[in-house]
């Protein structure tokens, strides 16, 4: 389940940021924050009622949510500038690269987030 909802919330993220970033003509860095935002909300609402299947209604899951995610994005952003503006990839293929790593480093996270009890 967790690699289903990762694959959907990846092609989400990637089709998020083509579209800000080559349709819309947004920086990359802004089209990336964007595109993770809608990538985060989509995998909240998988991992909590899918993968971790975590019905109750307390605040505390969305709250670790939260901040393991703003690791997640300020990690994401500062990879991917660096990648492009440094290492001189382009800006979707340093997206990959940075979404491929912050899935691995998540996973722990994510099991943290969602745990019962």
């Amino acid at each position: 389940r967790y690699l289903a909802a990762t694959a959907g919330s990846t092609l989400l993220n990637i089709g998020a940021f083509f579209f800000f970033s080559e349709i819309l003509g947004l920086w990359y860095v802004v089209a990336s924050v964007l595109a993770f935002s809608m990538r985060s909300a989509s995998r909240y609402l998988m991992f909590r009622l899918w993968v971790f299947e975590v019905r109750d209604g307390t605040p505390h899951s969305l709250i670790r949510f939260l901040v393991a995610e703003g690791l997640g994005l300020a990690t994401g952003t500062i990879m991917l500038y660096v990648l492009v503006e440094y290492v001189f990839l382009p800006p979707l293929g340093a997206l990959l690269i940075t979404l491929s790593l912050l899935y691995v480093l998540t996973y722990l996270m994510m099991r943290r987030v969602f745990q019962k009890g």
